[in-house]
């Protein structure tokens, strides 16, 4: 099947699209208040391992819960920089929340 599978992450919650080229399914969000991401391998070609992006949080008890799981593989080397941006995305979140000092 064609298709494209559409994320946009920020701090407070993960949204998520999948576009058929005839027909989009409406955004759908998820909020969390802490995320863990985590690659699931699915397969490996040539030496070069591919899988999914599993995005996880904690329930009100502390249990781990799926919020969202990608639907297309990609390379653990291409998985691995999309994690690097997020991981960016809430440090440039906790300078701008605590502020950072300089000294010369």
């Amino acid at each position: 099947m064609f298709g494209e599978e559409r994320l946009i992450v920020s701090t407070k919650a993960i949204n998520y699209q999948h576009h058929y080229g005839f027909f989009n399914t409406p955004w759908k969000p998820e909020k969390f208040n802490k995320i863990y991401l985590a690659f699931r391998k699915t397969h490996e070609i040539e030496n070069q391992t591919y899988g999914r992006v599993d995005f996880v949080t904690d329930d009100e008890n502390g249990v781990h819960t799926m919020l969202y799981t990608t639907s297309i593989v990609v390379s653990e080397e291409e998985i691995n920089k999309t994690i690097d941006k997020i991981d960016y995305l809430f440090v440039q979140e906790n300078l701008s929340t605590f502020g950072l000092i300089h000294e010369n």
